[in-house]
């Protein structure tokens, strides 16, 4: 992307990768003072001025306030990422760690653009100057890839790339037979019955295993080889290529498909009824499908291409095998919850975990997703926080967490307390923790107040009651 200083926009940059898409930019670093939500939409007035859709906030700090007022620029048809000192340094690790094209990846994300395939004329000559050897490999009979190397599908915010990609092209010995056998009455050779269908056969020309109809392997064969490609050109980017040659005697193959074949009728009879001079007699004629009731309708060598990848996601590391026609996986270490088993809909953003419905947490102020242990939760209003946005107190007496809005302090220490945990005074109704209070007891009931001045004063008024004030007194709550 590139860029150029305009009027009050710090920065108007233009990604020639989805067509030329204008992008506004605010950078301030807000030093000695704190952004408000009128800087936002101050920018947003500008965007509005000059015909802008996407724009970037790039600032040290992010108030809450602006989060709202994003989501409301979104429903308005506008796309804003704000970019607080975290993203910064996210993006800024891409530089440092030579991966600058994540860069563009990860704002355009945010922006929602689309990438084209089109270079444009910098990267051009960027390939000319350093050109890539890349192997690329003619097959014969490849079954055609609908998926790449890409994060599943069911993750939310799947932000991450592969950390390596292998495409695996692994060879199939495909043979289908049509068997057709006539069961007659003997002597009269009349038509009993007949056996007419088709039979097909999968095998790994690699091992020289049959595959069994349950194996998707065999689906995917079966299913999709009158799709393969005569002639295809493979050429490794951004993945390397594992090509596997067929090691198997092709016609001694095929003749054990035969064998099989036949076998897998088993034996069988056929009941048909015969006139005796003592009445109807029913009798059984056996039946035998041998080889020569075979008859080869099709072989052919199929080339079945899978995914094998791996993806590094914060710390963790996940591997994912699958089948690059159908995206059917034979192994996905991120399919199920890390904490409950449960099938996965997000990685944590902070520490990558994958995570289920029950143990996804969305951030209120970046709108984020996270797990338990990367999230707080208020136990007053129940809003939910990112570590990072957890701005709040944690109760002096059970350490549970409440943000700024619901932070309730002690009169006495400024101690913060939850809830369940704040007394309040039964004379000035201020809070006060429950190190601080003072008990007392009046007619079988208990008061609590927030010091001995509220203390005395109470019991001051109370015994200048009569008998009737003294009791309404002690029952007032």
């Amino acid at each position: 992307m590139g860029g150029q200083t305009v009027g009050d926009l710090d920065v108007l940059a233009v990604d020639p990768k989805s067509g030329g898409t204008l992008i506004a930019v605010t950078c301030k670093e807000w030093r000695d003072a704190e952004p408000h939500a009128k800087d936002f939409n101050h920018f947003l007035s500008l965007m509005e001025i000059e015909g802008i859709k996407h724009g970037i906030v790039a600032w040290t700090s992010i108030p809450s306030s602006v989060y709202p007022l994003a989501q409301n620029a979104e429903n308005r048809g506008y796309r804003v990422l704000l970019l607080s000192r975290e993203g910064y340094d996210e993006l800024h690790n891409y530089m440092l760690g030579g991966q600058g094209e994540r860069i563009g990846e990860r704002i355009r994300q945010g922006l929602r653009l689309v990438a084209s395939s089109t270079l444009t004329l910098g990267e051009e000559i960027a390939l000319r100057r350093t050109p890539i050897q890349r192997r690329s490999l003619k097959l014969s009979n490849v079954l055609p890839r609908s998926c790449g190397p890409d994060p599943p599908n069911y993750i939310r915010n799947a932000y991450f790339q592969p950390e390596s990609a292998q495409l695996v092209l692994r060879p199939y010995l495909l043979g289908i037979f049509h068997v057709h056998k006539e069961i007659r009455v003997p002597r009269t050779h009349e038509l009993l019955d007949e056996i007419d269908t088709d039979i097909d056969f999968v095998y790994d020309a690699v091992t020289g295993k049959s595959v069994s109809p349950e194996d998707h392997a065999f689906e995917v064969v079966r299913n999709y080889y009158g799709d393969a490609l005569k002639q295809d050109v493979i050429e490794e980017e951004g993945f390397t290529i594992q090509s596997h040659d067929p090691k198997i005697n092709r016609q001694a193959m095929l003749y054990k498909m035969r064998i099989d074949g036949a076998r897998s009728f088993g034996t069988q009879t056929r009941t048909y009824t015969v006139d005796t001079e003592e009445g109807t007699e029913e009798r059984e004629v056996p039946v035998t499908v041998t080889s020569n009731d075979l008859r080869e309708v099709m072989n052919d060598m199929i080339v079945v291409p899978m995914w094998h990848v791996e993806y590094k996601v914060k710390d963790r590391t996940y591997l994912r095998e699958f089948f690059a026609t159908d995206g059917f996986a034979m192994r996905d270490d991120m399919a199920l919850c890390i904490v409950c088993g449960d099938k996965t809909i997000a990685v944590c953003t902070r520490c990558g975990s994958t995570i289920c419905s029950s143990h996804t947490v969305g951030c209120r102020t970046c709108g984020d997703l996270f797990c338990n242990s990367d999230s707080v939760r208020c136990v007053k209003c129940e809003s939910s926080y990112c570590r990072t946005h957890a701005v709040g107190s944690q109760c002096v007496t059970c350490g549970s967490f409440m943000d700024s809005p619901c932070v309730l302090h002690c009169v006495t220490c400024n101690a913060a307390v939850c809830p369940d945990h704040a007394v309040t005074c039964a004379r000035c109704g201020k809070v006060v923790c429950p190190s601080h209070m003072v008990k007392a007891r009046y007619m079988l009931v208990k008061k609590q107040f927030c010091g001995d001045s509220c203390h005395e004063a109470y019991d001051t008024e109370y015994r200048q009651k009569g008998v009737l004030g003294k009791i309404g007194r002690a029952i007032k709550k």
